[in-house]
């Protein structure tokens, strides 16, 4: 059996209902998270097991848990160092 980790989400339908979903990203631990009441690393978070349709043990109602990663490309500008060494020449 592998490793994974666990992200227990509110039911939306209903203030008492938890839903456990598991995350094959991240650090496998078989760590537990609750969403939006603490940190989730992004890994785990890419990892979990969406598009899902899950049933909420309280109120007995369907939703599904959908994860979207954003992915922003920054441009890295390097330091000018062409005068660095220039003062050990002397």
């Amino acid at each position: 059996m592998g490793m994974f980790d666990t992200v227990r989400f509110r039911c939306p339908n209903c203030p008492e209902g938890m839903v456990d979903v598991q995350s094959k990203g991240g650090p496998c631990s078989l760590y537990e998270y609750e969403f939006g009441t603490e940190y989730i690393e992004p890994g785990v978070l890419a990892g979990l097991d969406d598009g899902f349709d899950w049933d909420c043990d309280s109120c007995g109602k369907k939703f599904i848990v959908e994860s979207e990663i954003t992915v922003k490309l920054v441009p890295y500008e390097e330091e000018d160092n062409s005068d660095v060494g220039e003062n050990e020449k002397e």
